[in-house]
């Protein structure tokens, strides 16, 4: 009967399995409320971004410059937390035997990228610029950058379609296992120097009209993603060992990708928001986003 009476909060977050561990204590109802459910809904990135528009989830992953265009051209979005937190993993690799040696290099040569206006190749961008003084524009800079999937990048690099490749997640762990190719750019490390950050993917995002309908709904669903993602890190053993049990992916890898390269908190510290406004300052820099209002505006604690 109090479950009939609950109020659904639905949230859509990335389909990956990156992201599973940070969900898994909701799904299991080992994190739970009395008063809400959250539906969690795994969602492909490209319509997770084109959801961000339309309002029809009241909680979302989405793209920190992707809102702040939306709000600057006045949609009613509000930050609630930071999402993906990039701990590290994410390097420009090049052939083992590549006559690029160093960052500087890469002048004048190709690097495929995935989505290349996106959060993701802005943290490259950043830190080839500021750390190493490469002209990082998308149009006419020193670096031709050629846009793939994701999938298809390592094999681009082996077959010599790219001079070099920003990877993440399983393909930078599967590039490092296969031994065929060479570190030439720890993005994180570097990121992490330039900025005194670490960098950020992705945020939970929210509006004004949903906090207006179900306010209080959405705080308590916010408190279950956050304790649902502490669980994840205080019972990682447990949380990793069934996530991985699909057979995807093995609680090792898992352990890599989703842990020690990768943190998902939906939290709003003093960290997290420095997290928030460096990637603006970044977008705003690279030409990504025009503006963004102020930070006490944009969050909803």
């Amino acid at each position: 009967a109090r479950a009939q009476t609950k109020q659904v909060i639905t949230f859509a977050y990335t389909d990956d399995i990156n992201y599973a561990p940070y969900v898994y204590a909701i799904r299991n109802g080992i994190v739970h409320s009395d008063s809400v459910e959250v539906k969690l809904l795994p969602t492909a990135i490209p319509a997770l971004l084109q959801s961000t528009g339309t309002k029809q989830f009241d909680l979302l992953e989405t793209s920190p410059l992707l809102l702040a265009t939306a709000v600057a051209r006045g949609l009613d979005a509000r930050i609630a937390g930071t999402a993906g937190i990039v701990k590290g993993g994410r390097f420009v690799f090049v052939k083992k035997d590549s006559p690029l040696k160093s960052p500087a290099d890469l002048k004048k040569k190709s690097m495929g990228v995935t989505a290349v206006a996106s959060t993701l190749v802005a943290h490259i961008r950043a830190v080839l610029a500021k750390q190493y003084g490469l002209n990082v524009s998308l149009d006419n800079g020193d670096i031709r950058w050629v846009d793939l999937p994701l999938p298809t990048l390592t094999s681009a690099l082996e077959r010599g379609q790219v001079d070099s490749a920003y990877l993440i997640h399983i393909a930078s762990l599967r590039a490092l296992e296969s031994g065929q190719f060479r570190i030439l750019v720890d993005m994180t490390k570097d990121f992490r120097q330039a900025f005194q950050v670490e960098p950020l993917t992705s945020v939970l995002a929210t509006y004004d009209s949903k906090i207006a309908e179900k306010g209080a709904a959405l705080r308590e669903a916010v408190r279950m993603l956050r304790a649902s993602a502490a669980y994840a890190t205080s019972h990682s053993a447990e949380v990793l060992g069934a996530v991985s049990g699909n057979g995807q992916i093995s609680a090792k890898e898992l352990k890599t990708v989703s842990v020690d390269w990768y943190q998902v908190r939906f939290t709003l510290t003093e960290d997290d928001r420095k997290m928030i406004k460096t990637i603006f300052d970044i977008g705003k820099e690279e030409g990504l986003i025009q503006s963004y209002p102020p930070l006490n505006k944009l969050l909803w604690e």
